[in-house]
C-alpha cells in the first residue's frame, strides 16, 4: 500500500491528468461474486465506457488505454486477492501509476476523473498499531498481538516467588523457636513471597505494555478481574486511556476468541476516543479557537495552509464524494491529515456539517473564521 508521502507525491504528479481509479472490496460481494470479481470489474469498465458516449474521441481513447492496462493487471491476481482485504489501482493512458493490496477494505468503485480519488484512498490508512491482548491471572501473563487478521503470541511473564526453607526442618528446633506456631511464620513468608512475585510480574507487564502500545496501539485485558485492575493502576494515565478490560476474555481463550475480543475491544476504544476528539474539536471551534467546523471553513483552512487534522464523517464521505475528494486533494497538497469518523463520533460531526478541522494556530492569526478567507473578511 502507498505511504502517505507517496500518495501525496502521486496525487501532485497527476492532478491535471485523467486517471482511472479502481477499488475492489471482495467482502462487499456475495460468495459467488467473490469468485468472479474480475467479471464485476469488467462490467464496471464497460458501464463507464458507455457513460463516455458524449465525451471527445481523445478522452474515450485515453480511457480505453487506461482500462486495458487495468484489465491486464487483474489477470495476475488470485481470486481471493491473495488474502488481502482489498485492492486499488491507478492508471492513465500512458502507464499504470500504482497497483497493490490495501490494509483495509476500500469502498468498491471505478472512477474516471482528473487526478486521484484521494479521499477514497485516504480512508484506508490505519493510524493504529494493532491490539495487544493480555491474558492475566495471579501467576502469569500471556501477551499477544492482533494486527487485524492474525494473532501472534509475544511473551509469557511469570510471578516467580522466592521462598526460603525454614532452617529447623529435619532437625531439632533452634532456641527461640516456638512449636506452637505450627509453621505460621513460614506460611506468612510464603504468602509475602507470592505477593512480591506478583508485584514484580505486574511491574514488568506495565513496562512491556508501555512499550508495545506506543505510539498508537490499543490494549485489551482479560482474566482475573482483581489482577487486571492492579495491572491497570500501574499504567500511565495516557496508556490507561488506550486500555480496556473485557470480562468475556479468560486465560484459556483460543486464538479465534482472542481475535474476536480484540476486534470488539478496539472498536469500543476507537469509538470512545473519536467521540472525545470530535466533542473537543467542536467545542474549540466556537469563537476563535484552534478549530473550525463545516465543509467550507475546513476547506478554507486547508487552502490557507492552517489546517492540521481534518475529521470527516462516514456519511459525508459517502453522500458528498465530489466535496470529499476536493478535501482529500487539499489535504495532500497542504500536508494535513484526513481521518474518517463513524458511529457516535460521526453522528456528532454530522450535526455540525460532517467536517471539522484543527488549526495550526488560532483562527484570528490564521485569518480563518466562519468559512471566510482573508479577502472575504
Amino acid at each position: 500500500m502507498l505511504t502517505y508521502a507517496e500518495l501525496a507525491e502521486l496525487a501532485a504528479s497527476v492532478r491535471d491528468r485523467m486517471v482511472l481509479n479502481v477499488y475492489v472490496d471482495p467482502s462487499e460481494l456475495d460468495a459467488v461474486a467473490r469468485r468472479s470479481w474480475r467479471r464485476t470489474l469488467a462490467d464496471a469498465i464497460v458501464a463507464t465506457r458507455k457513460s463516455l458516449s458524449t465525451a471527445t474521441h481523445a478522452e474515450r481513447t485515453e480511457y480505453d488505454k487506461a482500462a486495458a492496462r487495468v484489465e491486464q493487471l487483474v489477470d495476475d491476481l488470485s481470486d481471493d486477492l491473495d488474502g488481502a482485504p482489498g485492492w486499488a489501482a491507478f492508471a492513465d493512458a500512458q502507464s499504470v501509476l500504482y497497483a497493490g493490496p490495501t490494509h483495509r477494505p476500500p469502498r468498491t468503485g471505478l472512477l474516471w476523473r482528473p487526478g486521484l480519488a484521494a479521499a477514497r484512498y485516504l480512508r484506508l490508512f490505519d493510524n493504529d498499531g494493532g491490539v495487544v491482548v493480555v491474558l492475566l491471572d495471579g501467576r502469569s501473563a500471556d501477551l499477544y498481538r492482533w494486527n487485524g487478521r492474525d494473532v501472534a503470541h509475544l511473551e509469557r511473564l511469570h510471578a516467580h516467588a522466592h521462598v526460603g526453607r525454614a532452617g529447623h526442618m529435619g532437625s531439632a528446633p533452634r532456641e527461640g523457636f516456638h512449636p506452637g506456631t505450627r509453621g505460621t511464620a513460614l506460611t506468612d513468608a510464603a504468602q509475602r513471597a507470592l505477593e512480591a512475585g506478583r508485584e514484580r510480574m505486574l511491574h514488568d507487564l506495565s513496562a512491556q505494555l508501555e512499550s508495545l502500545a506506543r505510539p498508537a496501539g490499543w490494549i485489551v485485558m482479560g482474566g482475573a478481574r482483581p489482577t487486571v485492575a492492579d495491572a491497570m493502576k500501574q499504567l500511565t494515565k495516557t496508556t490507561q486511556k488506550r486500555a480496556l478490560f473485557m470480562p468475556g476474555l479468560n486465560v484459556d481463550a483460543s486464538e479465534a476468541d482472542i481475535a474476536a475480543v480484540a476486534a470488539e475491544g478496539r472498536r469500543r476504544l476507537e469509538s470512545e476516543r473519536d467521540l472525545n476528539r470530535v466533542t473537543e474539536l467542536l467545542d474549540r471551534s466556537v469563537g476563535r479557537g484552534r478549530a473550525v467546523a463545516g465543509f467550507q471553513p475546513s476547506l478554507d483552512a486547508l487552502l490557507a495552509a492552517s489546517a492540521r487534522d481534518v475529521l470527516v464523517s462516514t456519511r459525508f464521505l459517502d453522500e458528498h464524494p465530489a466535496d470529499a475528494d476536493t478535501l482529500g486533494s487539499a489535504v495532500l497538497t497542504h500536508g494535513a491529515r484526513l481521518e474518517e469518523m463513524s458511529g457516535d463520533a460521526g453522528a456528532r460531526l454530522d450535526a455540525a456539517g460532517g467536517v471539522a478541522a484543527t488549526l495550526r494556530f488560532p483562527s484570528r492569526s490564521g485569518r480563518v473564521r466562519a468559512g471566510l478567507t482573508t479577502a472575504q473578511v
